[in-house]
């Protein structure tokens, strides 16, 4: 009889130590990203209509085809590329947290 009551005690003792909450939230900051692919040299970037981001130099030879990413706040934006003072992509794009936007500069 004793031993069941040890036994008990020990399997009550080992329940209610198991039995522990956890608070707090756990969350990650919302961001997405643009890629640009194709021709990007000379290339100016302008984003929600703000100064302009070089893509790469316009002397840059380099074959390489590692995209640059850009991050962004997830959600609407609007898009401009310039090269030589000619628009050459202008569009509207949305992007959700955590995607990735792949833009073609022609």
């Amino acid at each position: 009889m004793k031993r069941i009551f040890v036994i008990l005690a020990v399997v009550l003792v080992l329940a209610l130590a198991a039995c522990g909450g956890h608070e707090g939230a756990v969350g990650s900051e919302e961001t997405a990203w643009l890629s640009f692919t194709g021709d990007c040299r000379g290339a100016m970037l302008s984003l929600d209509g703000g100064e302009g981001i070089l893509l790469r130099p316009a002397a840059y030879t380099k074959k390489s085809t590692k995209n640059r990413w850009y991050q962004v706040a997830p959600g609407r934006h609007s898009v401009r590329i310039s090269r030589n003072g000619a628009v050459i992509v202008a569009r509207d794009i949305l992007v959700g947290n955590g995607q990735t936007k792949e833009i073609f500069v022609p």
